[in-house]
This record gives structure tokens, sequence and C-alpha cells, in this order.
């Protein structure tokens, strides 16, 4: 994590005088994907969702949507993350859910 806070103050430093949006958008990128990937090396996995069948077990249906064009019970769509740490849910995906 140490690298990922230093590449943050490297970040608001180069900030600081920056007109350009796409290199500010660069930086950003570049800091979520060494975040994303330190928390994976040390056991955080995100919860799969869209396509998935829903399992109240990691997701927390906050729409259903009917429709014909899914099975029923199948993840439409996913409205917010969720994290998993080995095998503990630390937060369910919040998910829209086909209905008949």
């Amino acid at each position: 994590m140490l690298d990922v806070l230093d590449n943050f103050e490297r970040g608001c430093k180069a900030l600081d005088g920056l007109d350009d949006c796409g290199q500010s958008k660069e930086c950003f990128n570049l800091v979520h994907r060494q975040t994303r990937e330190a928390l994976q090396k040390i056991g955080l996995e995100e919860i799969e969702t869209e396509g998935k069948e829903f399992d109240p077990n990691f997701h927390d249906a906050v729409m259903q949507t009917p429709t014909g064009d899914y099975p029923e019970h199948t993840i439409i769509n996913e409205l917010q993350k969720g994290y998993k740490y080995k095998d503990k849910v630390l937060r369910p995906a919040l998910v829209n859910v086909a209905t008949s």
C-alpha cells in the first residue's frame, strides 16, 4: 500500500499546475488500478454479478425488472460492487435482478 500512497502524493503534486484533463485521467486510472491490485494481493475479491444467478449470500437485490430477455433471478446489472475477503463477504453487491 505504500507504493499506492506514494503515487497518490505524486499525483497530487502533478495536478497542482496541470491543465490537461487527459493526463489527470491517466494518473487517476493508474492509482485506481494499483490500489485494486494491492488489495487483490492480500486476498480481496470482487463478487461476480452480471449474468450470474442471484444469490442472497453475495448479492442484495435493490431493484427487480420484469423482462423476457433474461431468465428469472438473473442479475441484469450491478449498481455497486460487492467484495469478499477470502470466504467472508465484506459488502454484498447491489444488483438489479430479472423477474418474469
